[in-house]
């Protein structure tokens, strides 16, 4: 089976958005993004830190998930407490 150019393939029927998960090159980010970024909303996610985020920006993507942010973010304790308002019913 012989691979077909990107721009053959129909997004806006497929999705209307696309997310890139674990980019394997920013040439080929850049060359989905030349293609379809003004069929389709383009989001690039895995492989992406905040030592290459400018970078993965350059190519054209409208979005960018970086993992880092969230899973490596330090925890935070937090409690809250509830009591019934004065007068209020049950």
């Amino acid at each position: 089976m012989q691979a077909r150019p990107l721009q053959h393939f129909d997004v806006p029927r497929l999705a209307a958005h696309v997310a890139r998960d674990h980019v394997r090159s920013l040439a080929e980010l850049a060359a989905l993004a030349a293609c379809f970024r003004e069929r389709c909303v383009l989001e690039a996610s895995g492989g992406v830190g905040l030592g290459n985020v400018r970078a993965v920006a350059e190519t054209g993507v409208h979005r960018i998930s970086i993992g880092a942010l969230t899973h490596s973010a330090p925890h935070v304790d937090i409690a809250l407490e509830v009591a019934a308002w004065p007068g209020a019913s049950a």
